[in-house]
């Protein structure tokens, strides 16, 4: 029986700019060992730099889907 993994999603609508960076260093930590997950910023340019400037000081691979630059894809 093969079963298929629900990937882990953090959706940051309605979060505060202020307060993503909290939300994301703790969803990250709380989830490492669940790596791939996904974290929903929606369309605002602000909140995908945010998450991106994150990602990227933490040393995390990502993908960002070209068909959907709001959701970002987190590996290690």
């Amino acid at each position: 029986m093969d079963i298929k993994q629900v990937m882990k999603e953090l959706d940051l609508h309605g979060v505060l700019h202020v307060d993503v960076e909290i939300e994301v260093k703790n969803f990250l930590f709380m989830n490492h060992n669940d790596l791939p997950v996904k974290i929903i910023t929606g369309k605002s340019e602000k909140m995908i730099d945010i998450v991106l400037d994150i990602l990227k000081k933490n040393d995390y691979h990502y993908d960002v889907p070209a068909h959907n630059p709001g959701e970002i894809t987190v590996f290690s």
